[in-house]
């Protein structure tokens, strides 16, 4: 008798869960998620490369290595057509439907409009340990040195740098005191 009763509630739970249920939603996996892709292009004009020049007139190689790489292999423009939008895709699967009133919305951070939130960590200290690896006493570089490049490195995150005026005007707004301060730990001779 126990065995039948218990083959019967068996077999009615294999029905019951069987059932699919009229109200169940779709998740956002099994849905097609459309992302825009009409702004994915692969532009590498060398037409005019002023904004990558750096300080000794050379110019960054990357689009120009990319051209070449593009001419080698056919199929690369569409593969990385390809890994963009599985990116995208990822990105707006992750993004809830109704966000609510946090950070993402608005003009895009404007750099200065409103005064940063206080994450109450005061400043971090970043300990850093250097390794000069060197052949000879003429490739080795002093203590001296090291600190200095310790200081130079804090007056860049502190905002303090002599250097900040040449920062590009669309990027001056965001110069700023980023509250990371580093202090050499140790250094590794080798």
């Amino acid at each position: 008798m126990k065995k039948v009763l218990l083959l019967a509630a068996f077999a009615a739970l294999i029905l019951v869960s069987c059932e699919k249920d009229a109200n169940e939603t779709v998740l956002p996996e099994a849905q097609e998620i459309q992302v825009d892709m009409s702004d994915f292009f692969v532009y590498t004009d060398e037409i005019d490369n002023t904004a990558a020049k750096g300080p000794q007139g050379k110019t960054c190689a990357t689009m120009r290595v990319l051209n070449e790489k593009l001419r080698a292999n056919p199929g690369l423009e569409q593969r990385m057509y390809n890994i963009e939008k599985h990116t995208r895709t990822f990105i707006a699967s992750k993004k809830p439907d109704n966000p609510g009133g946090g950070n993402g919305g608005g003009s895009g951070g404007g750099g200065g409009e409103e005064p940063p939130v206080d994450d109450g960590l005061g400043v971090i200290n970043i300990p850093v340990v250097v390794h000069v690896i060197y052949n000879n006493a003429n490739e080795n570089i002093s203590n001296t040195q090291i600190n200095s490049q310790i200081a130079i490195l804090n007056d860049d995150f502190n905002g303090t740098n002599n250097d900040s005026n040449g920062v590009p005007g669309e990027f001056a707004s965001l110069v700023a005191d980023s509250d990371f301060t580093f202090s050499l730990a140790q250094v590794i001779r080798v």
